[in-house]
C-alpha cells in the first residue's frame, strides 16, 4: 500500500534527492554521508481523499501536533494548483467554523 504522501529530502552537500513514504525530517545521504533535509512533500492522493486528509492535518495541527503542521505548511507550498486550492479551501472552512460563518 502506498502512503498518502511522498517526503522528498535533498542533500545539503551533493544535492542528491531521496524519497520516503513516512515522515522523515532528516536523513544521512547515502552518497556523501552529509545531511539530507526535507524540502518537499508530494501528495499521492487527490480530490476528496486529499481534502479529507488536509482537514485531518489541520485539526491535528490545532491540537499541537507539530509534524502535522510541518506537513500542512510544506503542502501549502506545493507547485500543484489542485493541492494549493484544497489547502485554501481547508483554511477557509476552518475560518468559517471558528467565526460561525455558514
Amino acid at each position: 500500500m502506498r502512503s498518502d504522501f511522498t517526503f522528498v529530502l535533498r542533500c545539503a552537500k551533493c544535492g542528491l534527492n531521496g524519497e520516503f513514504e513516512e515522515y522523515t525530517l532528516r536523513h544521512e545521504c547515502p552518497e556523501c554521508g552529509s545531511e539530507m533535509r526535507l524540502f518537499r512533500i508530494d501528495a499521492n492522493i487527490s480530490g476528496e481523499s486529499l481534502r479529507t486528509r488536509l482537514r485531518e492535518l489541520l485539526s491535528a495541527k490545532a491540537r499541537g501536533d507539530g509534524i502535522s503542521g510541518r506537513i500542512f505548511a510544506l503542502l501549502a507550498d506545493s507547485p500543484d494548483p489542485e493541492v494549493r486550492k484544497l489547502i485554501d479551501d481547508a483554511l477557509y472552512e476552518k475560518y468559517c467554523r471558528v467565526h460561525g460563518i455558514a
